[in-house]
């Protein structure tokens, strides 16, 4: 018997303020058999548990504790070979090559300039007016410069970073591959239109 969902009934009803009888009455049983399932004496067939996750607007996962979220996630399914697809991809290759090398410091001085540009994108979302920061900006190029000079060190160590050549990255990474071409032929494409925008 599983007296998580009992608790959980009671829990919700408390946050509502209803009493036993008022919620029994709402969901069309009777107070005594709520009761039972509240204490769990009684365990809840489907169709009351889908009719008490409607009533208290959660879903029957979190009723039955199998999930700590009240809504079922708002993010989309990503559709293969979107952005979305191939953004995902590299970041799990990028990850997966940052262990490969093994350095924390370089690990660390990575995703600070990742998280960085995602807060770029996330803040111009939320407050258009206010994206462009020069110091946000600067703060980007001084992660992006301490990154490249982390590198710079390890490469002067012998073995400290292993070789990814397209045929080894082909090979350990089949599926994402593609990704990482994509990648490639994306940047070159905005690298070219921006200096065709900005010519020196």
């Amino acid at each position: 018997m599983n007296h998580e969902i009992g608790k959980m009934l009671t829990k919700l009803r408390h946050e509502r303020g209803l009493s036993q009888k008022r919620a029994a009455d709402d969901l069309g049983i009777s107070q005594a058999l709520l009761s039972h399932y509240e204490n769990g004496v009684r365990e809840p067939k489907l169709d009351f548990l889908i009719r008490a996750s409607q009533y208290y607007d959660v879903t029957t996962d979190y009723l039955l504790g199998i999930s700590p979220h009240r809504q079922p996630s708002r993010l989309p399914e990503i559709r293969e070979d979107s952005e979305e697809h191939h953004g995902l991809n590299i970041a799990l290759v990028v990850h997966s090559l940052l262990e490969e090398i093994g350095d924390e410091r370089l690990s660390a001085l990575a995703w600070e300039y990742v998280s960085l540009a995602l807060h770029t994108v996330l803040l111009s979302l939320r407050q258009p007016d206010d994206a462009f920061d020069p110091l946000s900006d600067a703060v980007k190029k001084r992660a992006l410069g301490l990154l490249l000079a982390r590198l710079k060190e390890l490469s002067r160590t012998p073995g400290a970073l292993p070789e990814f050549s397209d045929q080894i990255l082909r090979q350990w990474y089949p599926e994402e591959y593609p990704s990482l071409r994509y990648l490639e032929e994306r940047a070159r494409e905005l690298i070219e239109a921006l200096t065709q925008d900005h010519p020196h």
